[in-house]
């Protein structure tokens, strides 16, 4: 049975997993056990210096900082902003007529279980599509595109 996919996401050569086992020994791996290519002038602009890139001691310490954002108690604390966030969402569909563009609702809503979530910040991207930092946002995404 395969049990992965090689694919594409934004412009990137990606390997897709649903074995639990291998994608715990991926997670869990020592920085030495995986090799991360080089996607030039494109990835540099899109996630910077980030743990997507960083190698050795530099990927040990982001990656130390970062853990307890994905601890369980940590997300069960989170769950029930992405709840309200959920609600919010099939309230806005309820009131629309006509067809639902999914996918740019889901891109508000997206953004803003990230930002409430990830930053305490709340970008009203369900309330409304033309706050300023909803539009700083999309040029950033449009500009990693180019």
């Amino acid at each position: 049975e395969q049990k992965t996919m090689h694919t594409f996401f934004l412009y990137l050569r990606t390997v897709m997993t649903w074995d639990p086992e291998l994608g715990k020994s991926v997670l869990f791996a020592s920085d030495d056990d995986l090799i991360k290519g080089d996607f030039g002038d494109f990835q540099n602009r899109l996630v910077g210096a980030s743990i997507l890139q960083a190698t050795g001691e530099d990927w040990k310490q982001q990656k130390h900082v970062l853990s307890p954002a994905f601890k369980w108690n940590h997300i069960q604390a989170l769950f029930p902003q992405f709840v309200d966030i959920v609600g919010q969402l099939s309230c806005k569909w309820r009131e629309l007529s006509g067809p639902v563009d999914v996918y740019s609702w889901l891109h508000r809503a997206t953004l803003d279980a990230i930002g409430r979530g990830g930053f305490g910040f709340d970008f009203h991207a369900l309330e409304n599509d033309q706050t300023q930092e909803l539009k700083q946002y999309e040029a950033f995404m449009k500009e990693g595109q180019n």
